[in-house]
């Protein structure tokens, strides 16, 4: 199933470790469909040719949202808003009474960090850190208002389990500055990768052919949730302005635009391919502890127009075209027109393959199995 180095050793303070004999446990409350949920996925393949010990556990409020290679140990499942922070409880304390991570090595992706009391060798990968108190003026209905206060009530309980973990891993600079900022904590920075098997340059007819996707059009790409930092009502405003050739190609959740193809959850087979068929990937959110589309983007050769979010600067570097106003709609506009000329598209798309050979998954891994040696070993 897994391709890649297989790494036998790791070097710790002058000692090697046999990693075969290693047992670790990855662990995350997540869907796949999510960017914790697809960082969970691709670090268990990336370590898994390394690690024959390693296991992926799941435990998501929904079912049916598993993630692929994992083990499911949800008892308790709610397509009820209100009722996730119930049936989260109760499957955490299913799984203490079971002593299932008593004693062991944890990793703990996110987004849950209650089970780090299980142990004293548990690393956490914490992807953001920032309070978003400032958006709540922002908020349209009650929904969004209890999602933000939900959000803002779990990282006051983070800030106090994060002293517990051994470790903490950052997806990035800006996430490790944050986290240093309200916990005093320095954390490991470890880029997030992707797979380059999937995400690659191809040709951009063959893409569209497979999707079903007009040739004769432009096509504007962007992947987010419903966050409220994922301003979409920026992104719809694009939409509406985008000229009548033109089309966003809206990927996760939906927004209402004549100009808008939503195409909500794809499947992971043709996920990729959008990034081939698409002309200018556009990313308006306005804070991220990382953006995984921005690198599935690079790695499939795509121009992107970006605010300057720090992580977008950190991990675009000059292969973005940046605006400095995260909600001036008509200056995104400008740059998207700007990068559809055929030569400047040329230029930026080279930069973008470029800047991808950045992020390897064999430098990634080779951070993760030091600290892997350092707290476990």
């Amino acid at each position: 199933m897994f391709k890649g180095k297989r790494l036998k050793v790791a070097h710790h303070d002058g000692y090697i470790l046999n990693l075969k004999d290693m047992e670790v446990n990855l662990i995350t409350n997540m869907p796949i469909k999510s960017g914790i949920g697809s960082y969970s996925m691709e670090l268990y393949r990336i370590l898994k040719p390394s690690l024959p010990g390693l296991t992926l556990y799941s435990y998501y409020y929904k079912t049916n949202e598993v993630i692929p290679w994992s083990v499911d140990i949800s008892q308790f499942h709610t397509n009820n808003f209100i009722m996730i922070p119930y049936v989260t409880r109760k499957n955490l304390s299913k799984i203490r009474r079971s002593k299932k991570f008593l004693g062991k090595n944890i990793h703990i992706l996110g987004a849950d960090y209650s089970l780090v009391s299980e142990t004293d060798k548990a690393i956490g990968t914490v992807h953001e850190f920032y309070f978003t108190v400032y958006n709540i003026p922002r908020l349209r209905n009650f929904g969004e208002i209890a999602k933000e206060f939900y959000y803002n009530y779990n990282l006051l309980k983070l800030s106090l389990q994060i002293k517990k973990f051994k470790k903490i891993i950052a997806p990035s600079l800006h996430a490790a500055k944050q986290i240093k900022k309200h916990t005093g904590i320095e954390p490991v920075v470890i880029h997030e990768t992707v797979d380059d098997r999937k995400f690659h340059h191809r040709d951009k007819s063959y893409a569209r052919r497979i999707l079903n996707l007009d040739g004769n059009l432009t096509y504007v790409l962007n992947v987010s949730g419903g966050g409220t930092n994922k301003n979409l009502e920026t992104l719809k405003k694009i939409a509406n302005l985008l000229p009548n050739n033109c089309k966003l190609v809206k990927i996760g959740f939906p927004i209402d635009s004549k100009n808008s193809i939503n195409v909500g959850n794809v499947e992971d087979d043709i996920y990729p391919l959008f990034f081939n068929a698409a002309d200018v990937y556009i990313n308006v959110s306005t804070n991220e502890g990382f953006n995984i589309p921005l690198i599935e983007s690079l790695k499939s050769s795509l121009p992107i127009v970006s605010n300057r979010c720090a992580t977008s600067f950190e991990l675009l570097g000059e292969s973005g075209i940046y605006l400095d106003n995260s909600y001036d709609s008509k200056q995104y506009l400008e740059m998207i027109l700007y990068l559809l000329d055929d030569k400047t598209h040329e230029y930026y798309s080279n930069l973008s393959y470029t800047r991808s050979l950045r992020f390897s998954e064999d430098e990634a891994r080779e951070k993760y199995l030091k600290v892997y040696s350092e707290v476990f070993g």
